[in-house]
């Protein structure tokens, strides 16, 4: 079984590769050369020209964002980072994403990046329940993020999850919800096949 989806895999990656090198001429992306000469010159500079603004959550914990706007957007993209990662992690992405149209909200989650640490340890993740990550991208997106005909909710391995969530919660919050890599067990017909799967 896992020989067959290793080879179902491979096809994927193959075919979509060959797809990805026509759809790439529609969109402006940095490679990989590009980014080693315009980190320091473009794209770290665009990053840390958006100003740092700050929330109060409502029990009291003070929350990191930045806004990357453009004129006349596609659609709005709210990012919802994964652990242990800041906003400073995803600087090519959002330079990426404003190149290409699209107005970005991005906040870190409590206990990471800018945003306040719940414990003495500044280097140790901690929160009191999951839920309040939702929470806090709910008051956000509530407060922060303008309606617009396309909101799109993209996250990322716990971001990921927090975005699941949110969806489940909040369907009518968003028109897409992009997840990479999160960290969801998938519930399938049989225990064991969950656990194929992830492992």
């Amino acid at each position: 079984m896992r020989i067959v989806l290793f080879l179902l895999l491979t096809f994927s990656w193959l075919f979509g590769f060959e797809y990805w090198q026509y759809v790439d001429k529609e969109y402006k992306f940095t490679t990989e050369k590009e980014l080693e000469q315009k980190y320091e010159t473009s794209i770290s500079p665009y990053f840390y020209k958006h100003k740092l603004y700050h929330f109060a959550t409502p029990d009291n914990v003070t929350i990191a964002y930045k806004i990357f706007s453009v004129t006349n957007p596609k659609a709005i993209i709210v990012i919802s980072s994964g652990r242990t990662e800041g906003m400073v992690k995803y600087q090519e992405l959002l330079y990426d994403l404003n190149r290409n149209g699209y107005s970005v909200y991005i906040l870190d989650h409590r206990g990471q990046g800018y945003s306040e640490r719940l414990v003495e340890d500044k280097k140790m993740g901690y929160v009191d329940n999951f839920f309040h990550y939702v929470d806090d991208l709910k008051f956000f997106v509530a407060n922060y993020v303008p309606h617009f005909k396309k909101r799109i909710l993209l996250g990322h391995s716990m971001g990921g999850a927090i975005a699941a969530l949110y969806a489940e919660r909040y369907r009518d919050d968003f028109d897409a919800l992009v997840l990479a890599s999160p960290i969801c067990e998938p519930s399938l017909l049989l225990p064991s096949m969950s656990g194929f799967f992830v492992s």
